[in-house]
């Protein structure tokens, strides 16, 4: 049980290497297969949610390391070991999370996975109920705060043919296609060692079990590339003019004093350079200019709104809205006058970063991540920006 313990957390730590920094993407679509393979053949339903779960650790572990990058917080005044304690329990746990999503995968396939039919159909509707359960599961996983590691970002950003399955269902539709290729090949393999009792599995293993999810895998790919190059929009000559600056303000200066005015200096400065193109807009990054933003407050920033007089050229700028005594991450649509037109408020904050989720517990543990001294709060679904 040991040895296949440790093949399930490599084939899972294979998973995780698909994203940054490695974005070995094309391992997504075989890094699935051994799980597939060995829940089935373990008998008891504990086996199965064990090897789920040890694939999950291995996976969300690898794909959310990148969280232990928010240490050092010293530059929120948090001491540095307190910092790293943080930043541990922080990775552990949405690791756990993640992993939680597997285990019970692994466990329902085992239960669901139907035993009295033919042996066709058998795989066939056990490929159907693998990709069922866990499309599912990911639905459901987010619905809530903490959701990164969809299978889906395993081709995120290098295989743009693949993502463009998004436009058809959303994200759920490329982490159905991964797990439809995953499991051809897990079930290719499956025939082929059924095989064994009768020849040499080394010859019984022959390349025409995995000509179906090679086929699966470019038949995705087509379907892709064909949505790839529809363009977005087909008329040419509605298209707006965007000019977007990018402030690169380092966080450990970004909310005090000597970030505020590089940042004000750098997107004004920016602001006229593209308005002197002849843009229709320009547009900055979320909480570019990290400021509560009111028409009254607008006139605070006297470079950035005197700029806006002088250019005539319409802003989106990211900055901080209100909502009651709390804050929003907002993008607010500034008008040639200097006057804000609109405003859209984000919905998915990110967790540990803009909100701490089940703040009624986790709260207690590591405290505020965001230095912000109200809390942020999410925009409504229903805005019309």
């Amino acid at each position: 049980m040991k040895m296949i313990l440790f093949i399930t957390f490599i084939s899972g730590i294979f998973m995780g290497m698909t994203t940054a920094p490695v974005n070995a993407w094309f391992l997504g679509w075989v890094a699935l297969a051994p799980l597939w393979v060995l829940v089935i053949q373990q008998e008891k339903y504990f086996d199965k949610f064990l090897l789920g779960l040890v694939w999950g650790v291995g996976y969300h572990g690898v794909a959310l390391f990148w969280i232990t990058g928010i240490h050092p917080m010293t530059w929120l005044g948090v001491p540095w070991l307190a910092s790293l304690a943080i930043a541990i329990f922080c990775w552990i746990f949405i690791t756990l999370w993640g992993a939680i999503l597997v285990a019970i995968w692994a466990y329902l396939f085992g239960v669901l996975t139907p035993t009295s039919f033919s042996e066709k159909i058998f795989s066939f509707a056990r490929v159907l109920l693998g990709i069922t359960l866990w499309c599912c599961l990911e639905k459901i996983w987010s619905l809530g705060s903490l959701w990164w590691t969809s299978l889906s970002l395993t081709q995120s950003n290098y295989n743009l043919v693949i993502l463009h399955l998004s436009q058809l269902s959303g994200p759920i539709t490329v982490t159905a296609a991964i797990i439809t290729v995953n499991a051809l090949i897990g079930e290719g393999f499956i025939k082929a060692k059924l095989q064994e009792k009768k020849v040499d599995f080394r010859f019984s293993l022959s390349p025409s079990f995995f000509l179906l999810p090679i086929t699966t895998f470019l038949f995705f790919h087509i379907v892709g590339f064909s949505l790839y190059n529809i363009p977005l929009n087909p008329d040419s000559e509605t298209a707006l003019k965007v000019g977007i600056i990018q402030g690169n303000i380092p966080n450990e200066i970004k909310f005090n004093s000597t970030g505020w005015y590089r940042a004000l200096e750098g997107y004004t400065t920016g602001y006229k350079k593209l308005a002197d193109q002849s843009v229709d807009a320009v547009l900055t990054p979320e909480t570019a200019l990290p400021f509560l933003w009111t028409n009254q407050n607008n006139r605070r920033f006297l470079s950035f709104y005197q700029a806006i007089l002088d250019k005539e050229v319409v802003a989106w700028v990211g900055g901080y809205g209100k909502q009651d005594n709390n804050l929003t991450n907002s993008l607010f649509t500034i008008d040639n006058t200097g006057e804000i037109f609109s405003r859209y408020d984000k919905i998915k904050l990110v967790p540990l970063g803009e909100f701490i989720p089940f703040n009624e517990i986790l709260g207690k543990l590591i405290d505020r991540l965001s230095p912000l001294d109200a809390h942020l709060v999410p925009g409504k679904t229903d805005q019309i920006f």
